[in-house]
Order: C-alpha cells, then sequence, then structure tokens
C-alpha cells in the first residue's frame, strides 16, 4: 500500500512539473507575440513585419534586439537571393551589338555589384546591432538601400529607357531595410 502511494505522489509531482513547464512556455510564447506586435506596430509596414518575425521560430523568445537581428537577417537573404537572380538574367541575356542588350548587361552588371555590396553592408548592420551601435547600424542598412536604387536609376538613365526587371524586387528588399531601420531606431 505504501509503495502504490509513493507511486502516486511520485506520479502526481511529475505531472504537476510538466503541466507547469509547459505553462511557462506558453507564457514565453506569448509575451513574444506581444513583443512582436509592439515592436512591429511602429514599422513601415506592420503586417510584413509580423508575417517575418513570426515565420522565425527564434522571435518568440527574441527581445526587440533579437527581432531586430531576425529582420536584417531577412533582408540580408534576400538581397543575396537577388544577387543570384541577377547573376541567371545575365546569362540569360544576349550578347549582341545591339544598344538594348549592352545597356541591359551593364545595368545588370551594376546591379549585380549594387546588391553584392548591399549584402556586405547589411551584414555590417548585424555586427554593429551586436556591438550596441544602432545608428551605425541604420546607416549600414540605408547604405544597402541606396545601393538597389542605384540599380533601379541605372535602368531609367540608360539611352534606350529601359525597364528594370528589378523593380519589384527592389521595392520588397526597400521594405525589409526600412522595417529593419524602425527596429533599430526603437533601439535608440
Amino acid at each position: 500500500m505504501d509503495i502504490t502511494k509513493y507511486s502516486s505522489f511520485v506520479v502526481l509531482s511529475l505531472l504537476i512539473i510538466y503541466l507547469l513547464s509547459n505553462q511557462r512556455w506558453v507564457l514565453v510564447s506569448g509575451e513574444g507575440n506581444d513583443l512582436i506586435d509592439s515592436t512591429c506596430k511602429t514599422t513601415d509596414d506592420p503586417n510584413l513585419c509580423m508575417k517575418i518575425l513570426r515565420s522565425d521560430p527564434h522571435s518568440s523568445c527574441a527581445d526587440v534586439k533579437g527581432l531586430a537581428h531576425i529582420m536584417l537577417e531577412a533582408a540580408s537573404a534576400y538581397c543575396n537571393e537577388t544577387s543570384g537572380q541577377i547573376k541567371k538574367m545575365l546569362n540569360e541575356t544576349k550578347i549582341s551589338d545591339r544598344p538594348v542588350d549592352k545597356f541591359m548587361r551593364d545595368c545588370l552588371r551594376l546591379c549585380l555589384e549594387e546588391y553584392n555590396i548591399g549584402v556586405n553592408n547589411i551584414q555590417d548592420a548585424i555586427q554593429r546591432l551586436e556591438l550596441n551601435d544602432y545608428y551605425k547600424g541604420i546607416i549600414d542598412t540605408q547604405a544597402s538601400v541606396n545601393g538597389a536604387i542605384t540599380c533601379e536609376e541605372g535602368f531609367s538613365q540608360s539611352p534606350v529607357k529601359l525597364k528594370s526587371p528589378l523593380t519589384d524586387r527592389y521595392y520588397h528588399f526597400d521594405k525589409l531595410c526600412e522595417i529593419s531601420m524602425d527596429i533599430l531606431t526603437e533601439l535608440r
């Protein structure tokens, strides 16, 4: 009889510990979502901010600095992905003497250079974030946006007035960077 009482006590104790540990996890998870909501409400695009942050499993237990890191990583990944697409476009663009083909290749080369620099700038911003140098993190992030703007302007300034095939990607990248800078500003 004593063994049965002891076993019941152990099982009940383990059940209580299990339930309490899960309750704590739910609480932390809920607090993380509240922080995501309150942080994203201060940004240029709250819906995109919440979508990006909620899709990352580390965001539920992150502080504001952690959320900034997640957003900068998303911007860096998107910038890097854009560089890959530009390389593909360069490989698919005709090599000819036609002015339109020559200018398209020149613009794409410029864009590839600017987006590659942009990846480095975002990585610099992440390092600044880790050093709590939020102001310089904002400057590095803005520099990557400026490079993407230079890419877009290259198409509009060409003598044959080319339409940029990267405009949609530029706008999305700009949004990711704006959100990142908004969160960095909140940290200042």
